[in-house]
């Protein structure tokens, strides 16, 4: 049985745009935590094709740079899945 999930603008693969006044890194990366745990087999975002592969793989690699990412205060783009 799939899985699938409609995501929005929260997951896609491409530039992530975070750097907004009201964005809030640490929400964004709660919500990919939340994702985990509803174990999709398909990703249907925003933007560009869907995601129906290495799902977990592929977010957790995101929620790793996004890590790193939050200790650069100097951060200016980060990519997506």
């Amino acid at each position: 049985m799939k899985k699938i999930l409609f995501t929005g603008d929260l997951l896609y693969e491409g530039e992530l745009y975070f750097n907004f006044p009201d964005s809030n890194v640490e929400d964004y990366k709660n919500s990919l935590l939340n994702i985990l745990e509803l174990k999709p087999t398909f990703i249907l975002g925003g933007h560009n094709e869907p995601i129906k592969e290495d799902i977990n793989r592929k977010i957790i690699e995101s929620i790793e740079k996004l890590d790193t990412e939050i200790k650069n205060p100097n951060r200016s783009k980060l990519r997506g899945i």
